[in-house]
């Protein structure tokens, strides 16, 4: 039997330091999808990274500093249970990347919550005019994070597995 995998691929991109939200929506999720897709972070590093490369860009770097900001943001929103850049009290993204980032020129963060692959994610990415921006610009540095959370509410619906996804991009 084939397994049910159709993605909630709501995805939000803030571009740089701009500080503009700006919010695409994917597919219609599946309802009755129940078992949950693990997407690894390296892997979504790694494509995000092949397509610079198709593209005739270098590769971002791997920086653990960065991932300690991206950990941070996927664990505060598992654990808060919300999907947006901003916190539910108002906090902007990079005032918690500014706590633990040494002194950095830009900063941008793309966000995905997903039941599907990492292809799909990536595809929604690059499909997306300010996720591509971030993926093209000229960062370089990033680190991804993943957590799984249950039974998320979002847009008055509830879906029993999804993947929180964090890419943070930084360039010093």
């Amino acid at each position: 039997m084939k397994r049910l995998m159709i993605a909630l691929a709501i995805i939000i991109a803030l571009v740089g330091l701009d500080y503009s939200v700006r919010l695409n929506a994917g597919t219609t999720p599946d309802k009755s999808a129940t078992e949950h897709v693990t997407l690894n972070a390296q892997e979504l590093e790694n494509m995000v990274n092949a397509y610079r490369q198709s593209v005739g860009l270098l590769p971002l770097e791997h920086d653990e500093r960065v991932c300690v900001s991206s950990d941070l943001k996927v664990g505060d929103m598992v654990q808060k249970r919300y999907f947006a850049h901003d916190t539910p009290n108002g906090e902007k993204f990079w005032s918690a990347s500014e706590k633990v980032l040494p002194k950095y020129r830009k900063l941008g963060e793309n966000l995905a919550v997903t039941n599907t692959t990492s292809q799909d994610v990536i595809d929604g990415w690059i499909n997306s005019t300010p996720h591509l921006k971030n993926i093209v610009d000229d960062f370089t540095h990033t680190c991804v994070s993943t957590k799984a959370i249950k039974d998320f509410d979002y847009g008055g619906e509830t879906y029993s597995s999804m993947t929180m996804i964090v890419q943070h991009f930084i360039a010093y």
